[in-house]
């Protein structure tokens, strides 16, 4: 009778040549994906520089040439793919012991190579031979899926809940299917009405995002939540362009007729937008993996949803503004002026800062986490770097905990200052008892120790990080140097 240790032990043995065989399959599946991208990108240029007569009609009316439409595309094409394969391989070459490394760089390579209908690239060689019809469509179907996947999975490989993956299945097989290897039958939604196709859209993508928002809110580690910040921008500017460069076009059919210039025009410049918008995909992944502190992803974010709907806002009241204002003046004076657009400048300037105002305090309220204990502490040590008073060190202590606990959140925290070889409680901030702290430092300056300064958890349950004990020490660091002349006996306890 086989035990659960030794069926453990199987699964691990399992696990382990799988990853062996994925690691070693991994450069031999990206050398076939380029190969064929490469064989593609022939065709494709054969294609671009002999375009439709419609095409021709567009870039004659614009004054553009064939070699230039051919160009414009392929470099776009070609930086996509490099992008996508680069990010696949950092992530291969740092994380290929981890089997959600190696899913994320298959995913991401295969989604860089063939992701219709953002990169077209390889279905140039269905029109060419139409023996590539079922391979290209199959590279189709599994880049498309293993993204899916990615969104419910990343960054550490779980569910977030059991219950989705029937529901991940489901859209695979029912709408992934039909959609990527089927785009002719009745059941791909291109050949539904847009309002389908954008309900299908919303079906397929919405629970992704939905399951790394909720990955987000239930992560207790902070590294995991930073990666899963990038993961969610990245991926949603990634989605929302995507949509949003693709919607005018099913809306408005008239953009999707090259001859008109209008149409080309439309066409190219949302093509680049897509194509931006996308590649912020693997580029925040990649940041996510490898360097999640390079940037404050949360100032990213802030100021993201600040200032797009503030200019919707203000695009909106200067077009109205100028019709009003223009009407007034007709209406006052019977002749059109230039007065409505001063009028409105003066408007939009006295208004600007109120509705920012409004927009920041609604997103640091709903969306800003607590400020970097870094960036509060910062005003402090340069205070104390300016003007330290060394007959008052027992001020800079109580001074230095209250704020040191306030920067981590910390529910409270404690100075215990060096008496007769024991270390004796002097000041405490907050709810704070011994047996709770979580995190100190020791008040040492040139080889001698003052104290020791202890912090509780935090008020919202996050661990602290390694950053923020490096933090913690640099500002104790100080604080030991600034009373390296002259220490006061403890003073009494003074719980607060």
């Amino acid at each position: 009778m086989v035990t659960s240790a030794a069926r453990k032990d199987r699964a691990a043995v399992v696990r382990a040549r799988a990853m062996i065989i994925a690691r070693v399959a991994w450069p031999i599946y990206v050398a076939l994906l380029m190969s064929v991208f490469l064989a593609a990108l022939q065709v494709r240029y054969l294609e671009l520089t002999n375009p439709s007569q419609a095409i021709q009609d567009g870039l004659t009316k614009l004054g553009l040439s064939t070699g230039f439409y051919a160009t414009y595309n392929l470099m776009m094409e070609g930086v996509y793919v490099l992008v996508f394969a680069g990010v696949a391989a950092i992530v291969y070459a740092r994380n290929s012991d981890d089997w959600m490394g190696m899913f994320t760089a298959y995913a991401l390579v295969s989604f860089g190579v063939a992701s219709p209908p953002i990169l077209v690239t390889l279905e140039s060689l269905i029109t060419f031979d139409p023996i590539w019809t079922m391979p290209v469509r199959g590279l189709r179907f599994t880049a498309w899926a293993l993204i899916l996947l990615l969104f419910y999975l990343f960054p550490d490989g779980k569910w977030v809940n059991t219950r989705l993956r029937p529901l991940v299945i489901g859209t695979i097989l029912v709408v992934q299917v039909p959609w990527n290897m089927f785009p002719e039958s009745p059941l791909s939604p291109w050949r539904w009405p847009w309002t389908e196709h954008l309900v299908a859209l919303l079906i397929t993508w919405g629970p992704a995002v939905y399951a790394q928002i909720v990955r987000y809110m239930r992560m207790g580690d902070p590294v995991r939540r930073q990666q899963t910040k990038w993961f969610v921008f990245g991926s949603a500017a990634a989605v929302v362009g995507a949509i949003g460069g693709m919607l005018p076009r099913m809306i408005d059919k008239s953009l999707n007729d090259p001859s008109n210039p209008g149409g080309l025009q439309y066409i190219l410049i949302s093509t680049a937008v897509v194509y931006a918008c996308t590649l912020l995909l693997p580029a925040t992944i990649g940041i996510s993996i490898m360097r999640y502190r390079l940037w404050d992803i949360d100032i990213i974010i802030n100021k993201t949803l600040v200032y797009i709907p503030l200019t919707g806002i203000l695009a909106g009241m200067y077009a109205a503004s100028i019709r009003v204002f223009q009407t007034f003046f007709e209406s006052v004076l019977g002749t059109k002026t230039d007065v409505a657009v001063v009028m409105t400048t003066l408007v939009l300037a006295s208004t600007f800062t109120p509705i920012k105002n409004v927009l920041q305090e609604a997103v640091d309220k709903r969306f800003k986490g607590p400020p970097a204990p870094g960036a509060k502490l910062a005003v402090l040590i340069d205070e104390m770097r300016m003007f330290v008073d060394l007959n008052n060190s027992s001020q800079i202590a109580r001074r230095v905990m209250e704020d040191v606990t306030r920067a981590f959140s910390a529910q409270g925290g404690a100075v215990y200052m060096l008496r007769d070889g024991e270390h004796q409680l002097a000041y405490t901030y907050g709810h704070w008892h011994e047996s709770e702290a979580v995190m100190s430092a020791p008040v040492i300056c040139d080889g001698r120790e003052f104290g020791v300064i202890k912090l509780t958890k935090r008020a919202n349950g996050e661990a602290y990080t390694p950053q923020d004990e490096a933090t913690l020490r640099e500002v104790v660091s100080l604080l030991a140097c600034t009373m390296a002349v002259s220490t006061p006996e403890p003073a009494p306890v003074a719980a607060q």
